[in-house]
């Protein structure tokens, strides 16, 4: 479903975008992120939106990473490909986990000083912009936020902040009697406001498989956390061995993993105690 322009998204959103690839296409290192809260189509428009920056639609297994380390391998994977120049990065479900703010911040910081000569355009999609910290757009990374609003069944409402728009929501969230932050958004006007349409039933289910897959891997990452399974390099930093000496020892000693998660062996705690009395004797 499109609007008058042909595109599933109206406003002056179209325009922005023409200007941002403009800026790539200088070397000038730009970044788009949409946020909004839970449920409200973050992901459709940010893939709309890069289809619109790439001519015609991204391939979505190679092109959206679900989570940092999956978008870090398509990232490196894109590199590769001349043809391929926009991905999305999709926080999916990192934003709760410890520490996501500083990795994010830190990847980012690493991406856009190494591969700007790429002319890769990075749309992140996040619940809340203001997790990116101050040297980004101090570098004036951050050129574009498209805020979900609203959302029903057959459209949603967005507003566009610029870089400079966006500082001054960044700093009205900054305010500690701030009760929620989202209220800033009530505070700041965004340049413009626009409309967004559903992605294609095909692609629509295509999305959704891959956001269920991602969801899936989540909850078995947020298992492990509860039952307080442990990895193997976590057990030699905690014998102070070296992790091919721990190996070494769960073979010796036939520790079994209590559970196998994204091929990766997580043991009881009890394992931990079992190789230090061992190793002691």
């Amino acid at each position: 479903m499109t609007f008058k322009n042909g595109l599933p998204f109206n406003g002056k959103l179209p325009d922005e975008l023409d200007n941002l690839k403009k800026r790539i296409n200088e070397n000038k290192a730009s970044l788009i992120i949409v946020d909004g809260e839970i449920g409200m189509g973050k992901t459709t428009l940010a893939v709309e939106v890069a289809d619109y920056h790439q001519v015609n639609e991204i391939n979505l297994k190679t092109q959206l990473g679900m989570g940092g380390e999956d978008f870090m391998r398509k990232l490196r994977d894109a590199l590769d490909d001349k043809k391929l120049n926009v991905i999305v990065y999709d926080e999916a479900g990192d934003y709760a986990k410890r520490g996501f703010q500083s990795k994010l911040n830190k990847m980012l910081n690493r991406i856009f000083d190494t591969f700007r000569t790429f002319k890769i355009l990075i749309i992140l999609v996040l619940p809340m912009f203001v997790k990116l910290d101050k040297e980004l757009f101090d570098k004036g990374i951050p050129r574009l936020l498209i805020h979900i609003k609203e959302r029903n069944d057959k459209w949603g409402k967005f507003g566009i902040y610029g870089a400079y728009r966006m500082s001054w929501l960044s700093y009205h969230m900054g305010n500690p009697k701030l009760i929620n932050k989202k209220i800033a958004y009530n505070y700041v006007r965004p340049n413009s406001w626009g409309y967004f349409h559903n992605l294609s039933l095909k692609r629509a289910r295509q999305l959704d498989k891959i956001s269920t897959e991602s969801k899936i891997g989540i909850f078995d990452d947020q298992m492990v956390i509860v039952d307080g399974l442990i990895l193997t390099k976590d057990i030699a930093r905690e014998l102070g061995i070296s992790i091919s000496y721990c190996r070494n020892l769960i073979k010796r000693f036939e520790c079994k993993p209590k559970r196998i998660v994204k091929n990766k062996k997580y043991y009881d705690k009890k394992v931990l105690n079992k190789l230090r009395h061992r190793k002691e004797t």
